[in-house]
């Protein structure tokens, strides 16, 4: 859902900066396939785009037929397809779609594989704006590919790219740092994550979560490690229900009446309700019945109703994809 909100604004904000050279036809022909897409028109809403890119060789038409077919909007996913119109849009200066395009030469969705001209496109996307570009073509340079390798300017193209302030190139950096599991790099790895969350992104914030679960960056702490899943959890962050519930049920018990506080009771039956609604391995299903059965044994049956119109109420606001 989130991803499709994206792209919909990445269309709109493209034909804001070209209307003033569209065709006025042209533009109203766009404007409508936009609002049936947005509803999910999806064949009349391609059949406008298509004929707009076709005839018009209208560059926002042939990025949006492009995302239909990688997106597989209304029809089968087809990727030749899709990389064949982000080569066309990619040629109209469209940042989106020269990013595009150089992950199809990439990954050789065109035929062979080409790191060398893909290198020219990932810098071409950066250029026009997209920033996090950089760090797709500083990958390159840190594995050779098409390019001499220099893991220095790899790491510093994408480096420029999060200074500016790209929360996907900070979150790049944190993953690449905290592979080695050194003490180094994981600070650095912490640095960009911490950085990332400083805009509120979830993603970083269950990466902190994970990392002070395993003390990658100071020693184990079991609450700020639950702070962070709670916060991620918060904003719908699938991957984190799990973690928050399992912190929750883990916290250390009354030392009075050896149960979980009422309110660690009630965190725990919560996230342990929301996480039955994500995608679960057949051991984490198994995991949260066994999790949810004992706090049911002890926690009153009349929290229940209210919890629950609590878990809607959440998943209401975040749908499970």
């Amino acid at each position: 859902m989130l991803k499709s909100k994206y792209i919909f604004f990445t269309i709109f904000v493209f034909f804001i900066m070209v209307s003033c050279v569209i065709k006025a036809n042209t533009a109203n022909d766009l404007r409508r396939a936009e609002k049936l897409l947005i509803t999910q028109n999806y064949n009349k809403s391609f059949n406008l785009y298509q004929r707009i890119a076709t005839e018009d060789k209208e560059p926002i038409a042939q990025f949006s037929l492009a995302l239909f077919y990688d997106y597989g909007w209304g029809r089968v996913k087809d990727i030749k397809k899709a990389c064949h119109w982000y080569k066309k849009a990619s040629q109209h200066d469209i940042p989106a779609a020269a990013n595009a395009y150089a992950d199809c030469l990439v990954k050789g969705s065109l035929g062979s594989i080409n790191y060398t001209e893909a290198a020219v496109w990932y810098k071409k996307a950066a250029e026009l704006g997209l920033h996090f570009s950089y760090c797709h073509l500083g990958d390159l340079y840190i594995n050779g590919q098409g390019v001499e390798k220099n893991i220095k300017k790899g790491l510093a193209l994408c480096e420029s790219a999060a200074d500016k302030g790209s929360i996907p190139a900070m979150l790049h950096l944190g993953e690449y740092y905290l592979a080695p599991k050194t003490e180094p790099s994981n600070q650095a790895a912490f640095h960009w994550f911490s950085s990332a969350a400083s805009y509120r992104s979830s993603e970083a914030e269950y990466n902190l979560g994970l990392m002070a679960r395993d003390g990658l960056a100071n020693s184990k702490d079991h609450y700020t490690a639950l702070h962070w899943f709670e916060r991620a959890a918060s904003k719908g962050y699938k991957p984190a229900y799990l973690a928050t519930a399992t912190h929750y049920y883990h916290t250390p018990k009354d030392s009075e009446t050896g149960f979980l506080s009422a309110t660690n009771l009630a965190k725990a039956y919560l996230w342990l309700s929301a996480s039955k609604k994500v995608l679960l391995t057949e051991n984490q299903k198994a995991l949260v019945q066994d999790m949810l059965k004992e706090i049911l044994t002890v926690m009153p049956q009349s929290w229940v109703a209210d919890l629950d119109k609590k878990v809607k109420a959440h998943l209401d606001q975040f749908p499970p994809q």
